[in-house]
Protein backbone atom coordinates (compact mmCIF):
# COMPACT_ATOMS: atom_id res chain seq x y z
CA UNK A 1 0.00 0.00 0.00
CA UNK A 2 1.39 3.11 -0.82
CA UNK A 3 0.54 6.17 1.45
CA UNK A 4 0.78 10.26 0.53
CA UNK A 5 2.66 12.32 2.08
CA UNK A 6 -0.21 13.44 3.73
CA UNK A 7 -1.21 10.34 5.23
CA UNK A 8 2.85 9.83 6.75
CA UNK A 9 1.92 13.72 8.43
CA UNK A 10 -1.20 12.08 9.85
CA UNK A 11 0.78 9.26 11.32
CA UNK A 12 3.27 11.11 12.78
CA UNK A 13 1.19 13.53 14.24
CA UNK A 14 -0.89 10.52 16.04
CA UNK A 15 2.09 8.97 17.27
CA UNK A 16 3.57 11.97 18.23
CA UNK A 17 0.16 12.72 20.43
CA UNK A 18 -0.29 9.40 21.45
CA UNK A 19 3.86 9.58 22.78
CA UNK A 20 3.27 13.15 24.61
CA UNK A 21 -0.30 11.67 26.32
CA UNK A 22 1.83 8.40 27.44
CA UNK A 23 4.45 11.07 29.24
CA UNK A 24 1.98 13.53 30.11
CA UNK A 25 -1.00 11.77 31.68
CA UNK A 26 1.15 10.21 34.35
CA UNK A 27 3.13 13.60 35.28
CA UNK A 28 -0.67 15.23 35.30
CA UNK A 29 -2.37 12.53 37.46
CA UNK A 30 0.84 12.68 39.97
CA UNK A 31 -0.65 9.57 42.07
CA UNK A 32 2.44 7.94 43.70
CA UNK A 33 3.37 4.56 42.23
CA UNK A 34 3.92 3.81 46.29
CA UNK A 35 0.23 5.10 46.73
CA UNK A 36 -1.99 1.72 48.44
CA UNK A 37 -4.44 -0.23 46.06
CA UNK A 38 -7.23 1.62 47.85
CA UNK A 39 -6.14 4.48 46.85
CA UNK A 40 -5.36 3.70 43.28
CA UNK A 41 -8.73 2.06 42.74
CA UNK A 42 -10.65 5.18 44.36
CA UNK A 43 -8.44 7.71 42.12
CA UNK A 44 -9.17 5.74 39.18
CA UNK A 45 -12.91 5.64 40.09
CA UNK A 46 -12.85 9.59 40.72
CA UNK A 47 -11.31 9.93 36.87
CA UNK A 48 -14.14 7.49 35.26
CA UNK A 49 -17.14 9.90 36.94
CA UNK A 50 -15.35 12.43 35.58
CA UNK A 51 -14.44 11.39 32.23
CA UNK A 52 -16.56 7.73 30.83
CA UNK A 53 -14.84 5.30 29.68
CA UNK A 54 -16.45 3.74 25.92
CA UNK A 55 -15.79 0.61 25.00
CA UNK A 56 -15.72 0.12 21.08
CA UNK A 57 -15.60 -3.39 21.19
CA UNK A 58 -18.36 -5.63 22.62
CA UNK A 59 -19.12 -9.69 21.78
CA UNK A 60 -21.86 -9.68 23.69
CA UNK A 61 -24.41 -9.31 20.64
CA UNK A 62 -22.38 -11.71 18.53
CA UNK A 63 -22.67 -14.43 21.95
CA UNK A 64 -26.22 -13.85 22.06
CA UNK A 65 -26.76 -14.71 18.58
CA UNK A 66 -24.54 -17.56 18.83
CA UNK A 67 -26.02 -18.88 22.00
CA UNK A 68 -29.40 -17.45 22.44
CA UNK A 69 -30.43 -17.39 18.83
CA UNK A 70 -30.91 -13.57 19.21
CA UNK A 71 -34.00 -14.78 21.79
CA UNK A 72 -33.49 -11.78 24.42
CA UNK A 73 -36.25 -13.15 26.55
CA UNK A 74 -33.79 -16.18 27.38
CA UNK A 75 -30.97 -13.65 28.47
CA UNK A 76 -29.71 -13.22 32.32
CA UNK A 77 -28.97 -9.68 32.54
CA UNK A 78 -29.03 -9.37 35.75
CA UNK A 79 -26.21 -12.29 36.14
CA UNK A 80 -22.47 -12.23 36.48
CA UNK A 81 -22.22 -14.35 32.89
CA UNK A 82 -18.65 -16.27 34.29
CA UNK A 83 -21.63 -18.52 36.15
CA UNK A 84 -23.95 -18.66 33.83
CA UNK A 85 -23.21 -21.92 31.08
CA UNK A 86 -22.47 -21.46 27.95
CA UNK A 87 -21.09 -18.12 28.99
CA UNK A 88 -18.64 -19.31 31.17
CA UNK A 89 -16.86 -21.37 28.85
CA UNK A 90 -16.85 -19.39 26.48
CA UNK A 91 -13.33 -17.55 25.53
CA UNK A 92 -15.22 -14.46 23.97
CA UNK A 93 -17.50 -13.86 26.68
CA UNK A 94 -16.02 -11.01 28.63
CA UNK A 95 -19.39 -8.63 28.96
CA UNK A 96 -22.31 -8.40 31.22
CA UNK A 97 -24.48 -5.53 32.79
CA UNK A 98 -22.93 -6.39 36.38
CA UNK A 99 -19.35 -6.00 35.25
CA UNK A 100 -19.73 -3.14 32.83
CA UNK A 101 -21.60 -1.07 35.68
CA UNK A 102 -18.23 -2.39 38.05
CA UNK A 103 -16.36 -1.63 35.84
CA UNK A 104 -17.88 2.29 35.03
CA UNK A 105 -17.90 1.78 31.42
CA UNK A 106 -20.14 4.27 30.22
CA UNK A 107 -21.30 3.10 26.98
CA UNK A 108 -20.37 -0.10 24.49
Amino acid sequence: IELSTRHWYIIIIVLLLAAAAGVGVPIALKISSSASYDERLEFATRLLQEVPLIDGHNDLPWNIRKFLHNKLKNFKFNEDLRNVSPWSTSAWSHTDLLRLERGHVAAQ
